[in-house]
């Protein structure tokens, strides 16, 4: 699927485009030095997130010795996976590597059929005890262990096994339920800090990718719509982050709401008036790259040129970081692969699918 890109490859833009190009490059050849060195095998900071990279540098470049490296990443990580039979996390444990091998074999990289790479690791999440579970963040807890589910229930030779997509499929209903528990928790409690809005952004957009799936419709509707109320009742949007911006553009989406499409589109553009802000936004997506992702995506699905002007000057603040003298990590959220992943959806015609695992 085609793309608007932001930076184009003539007039004024030519220069800045060539220089973006040419610090994915450095990005693509500092990862390659490293990988060996990264013990982490997680898809958010470590290895399993440089492999993400490298598939989609490789799709954007055809250079194939991106696309081996990647494959070989995840074979590696696949060999050790017993190694985190104890970590269900998707930031760095098994709902992470699970979702990413759903990602490889939906488009083409490996074998559709993944339930034997999977197996071990379907056996241990769909005996986790998510009730026990108070964390709902994506990074750690509830959410981003409903990763691994939604990424099996989308995968289509997994909907041909019956018994196994029931199995699943009940699980994800389990997952709404103790979403549905939190919601009155906030409510009875009148929750609104920082932690709260953050976690109530990563449950709707969860919720509107399940969705998708037309698992359990009606109930999931209800649910998003609770959520969106719960956070509009404690004003969040007066001075949220723009990530719960997007959220909500989403639900509006999702639930075909026009005057929250209307309203959430005013939150993101209202945080483009507080550019000396920017380091105070919190959560998992945090500093210059990720408004210029989050802005890019606006762009793209609004075409509201204030979102391309906003997203263009993020970039430039990104492009301002000396990669090689730099001391970034590797990681997807704050680190090299996160930036190079954000550079390539700057400069592709083609529409970026990585961040998913971001939930976006």
């Amino acid at each position: 699927m085609k793309q608007k890109r932001i930076l184009v490859t003539e007039g004024a833009d030519r220069s800045l485009f060539s220089f973006t190009q040419n610090q994915i490059e450095i990005i693509a050849n500092t990862l390659l030095s490293k990988i060996n060195s990264i013990e982490n095998p997680g898809l958010l900071e470590g290895r399993t997130g440089v492999s993400l990279f490298f598939l989609n540098y490789y799709k954007l470049t055809g250079n194939r010795k991106y696309r081996d490296s990647a494959i070989a990443i995840i074979e590696s990580v696949s060999i050790n996976l017993e190694l985190l039979r104890e970590n269900f996390g998707f930031s760095n444990g098994l709902s992470g590597i699970s979702w990413y091998i759903e990602y490889m074999a939906k488009r083409g990289f490996i074998e559709n059929d993944t339930n034997e790479i999977l197996e071990k690791v379907c056996l241990q999440l769909n005996g986790v005890d998510f009730c026990g579970i108070s964390d709902l963040s994506l990074s750690k807890g509830l959410i981003g262990n409903g990763m691994h589910f939604l990424a099996r229930l989308s995968n289509p030779n997994f909907l041909a096994q019956k018994e196994l997509h029931l199995k699943e499929k009940n699980i994800s209903f389990i997952l709404v339920d103790l979403l549905t528990e939190h919601l009155y928790g906030i409510k009875e409690e009148g929750r609104k800090n920082v932690y709260e809005e953050n976690c109530i952004a990563e449950i709707i957009l969860f919720l509107c990718q399940l969705q998708k799936l037309q698992v359990y419709s009606e109930i999931l509707d209800t649910v998003l719509r609770d959520y969106v109320n719960c956070c509009r009742k404690f004003s969040f949007y007066k001075k949220s982050t723009l990530y719960t911006a997007y959220a909500l553009y989403q639900a509006s989406k999702a639930l075909h709401d026009k005057e929250l499409e209307e309203l959430s589109i005013n939150m993101a553009l209202k945080r483009i008036e507080d550019k000396d802000k920017a380091n105070r936004e919190t959560g998992i997506l945090i500093g210059e790259m990720w408004r210029a992702h989050l802005y890019n995506l606006f762009y793209q699905q609004t075409a509201i040129e204030t979102f391309k002007t906003a997203a263009l000057f993020w970039t430039n603040k990104i492009l301002s970081v000396k990669i090689i003298q730099s001391e970034m990590d590797i990681s997807i959220t704050s680190g090299l692969a996160g930036m190079g992943l954000v550079l390539i959806s700057i400069v592709a015609d083609f529409k970026p699918d990585w961040d998913g695992c971001l939930l976006l």
